[in-house]
């Protein structure tokens, strides 16, 4: 970095109130009326970041890093940060500057176009967003169930039963290679979606849930009682979130720490079923 360019913040005495006001007044000035829960943290190499649930005009997770301007003022980076954010607004640091990054990914002062001064930042992807980014979010949000206002995650879950119906008749080991095909493929969709969405783990991206349940069914007679209460199973755990899940979802990041406490609530839930099999067949 020059000495024009921001640096990382890694004395963060006094500066917390600060920055509370500085995230709010960002995700207000992009997103609308938002509640925050804010928690701080400092990484390995003394730099402070912060991860923020929104609830409000908006609802997810963002994960901001702490810079210092070349003024002396405090910038909150979201990281990511969205490519129609990049394209269209500057993100505001408290001594009154703006900052972006250009198409190498590096901090640069802002100064939109005149034509753009006045505009308004889209709620949901706007012309900036490509046809190849479209079909990744149309995949990684279930074919738009995970657009529903509520609960995304349970209707997220849906294709995941119609998929499973449609798998059950096969053998065990085609069954088993089309579901790691699908988590394979769930890394990178669902970290690009999350990426072009601007947000750590979206609500509305849930392929990680349709694979879940597929792993939820695995070596599961279909019929509609074992349908039911593997739906149930998996919600159970994927929301409940008992540990090592909460861990990884507040810990590992991009599109294998979305897939992978799913996985791992579904593997708890598939134990629960097989449990359950068990204990019937012996009784």
């Amino acid at each position: 970095m020059t000495d024009q360019t921001p640096i990382p913040l890694t004395d963060f005495t006094r500066r917390a109130v600060a920055a509370r006001a500085l995230i709010q007044s960002l995700l207000t000035e992009l997103i609308g009326p938002v509640d925050l829960k804010y928690d701080f943290f400092r990484e390995w190499n003394g730099c402070w970041k912060a991860r923020v649930d929104l609830t409000g005009a908006a609802t997810g997770r963002l994960e901001f890093t702490f810079l210092t301007t070349p003024g002396g003022g405090l910038l909150a980076l979201p990281r990511p940060l969205p490519e129609h954010w990049r394209l269209m607004t500057g993100i505001p640091a408290d001594d009154g500057t703006r900052w972006t990054l250009d198409a190498a990914g590096l901090l640069v002062p802002f100064a939109p176009p005149a034509a753009d001064a006045a505009a308004t930042v889209p709620r949901e992807p706007g012309p900036s967003i490509t046809p190849r980014e479209r079909v990744i979010l149309f995949l990684a949000q279930g074919f738009g169930t995970g657009r529903l206002p509520r609960a995304p995650g349970t209707f997220g879950t849906l294709p995941g039963v119609l998929l499973y119906l449609l798998l059950a008749g096969l053998p065990l080991a085609p069954y088993l290679a089309v579901t790691a095909a699908l988590l394979l493929i769930g890394i990178p969709l669902c970290g690009r979606a999350a990426r072009t969405l601007g947000e750590k783990d979206p609500p509305s991206v849930v392929w990680d849930e349709i694979v879940g349940y597929l792993i939820t069914m695995i070596a599961i007679s279909p019929s509609w009682p074992a349908v039911v209460a593997g739906f149930a199973a998996f919600r159970l755990f994927d929301i409940w979130k008992p540990w090592p899940i909460g861990w990884i979802d507040r810990r590992v990041g991009g599109g294998l720490g979305i897939m992978l406490d799913d996985v791992v609530a579904a593997l708890m839930a598939l134990g629960l079923m097989h449990l359950g099999l068990t204990l019937v067949d012996w009784i």
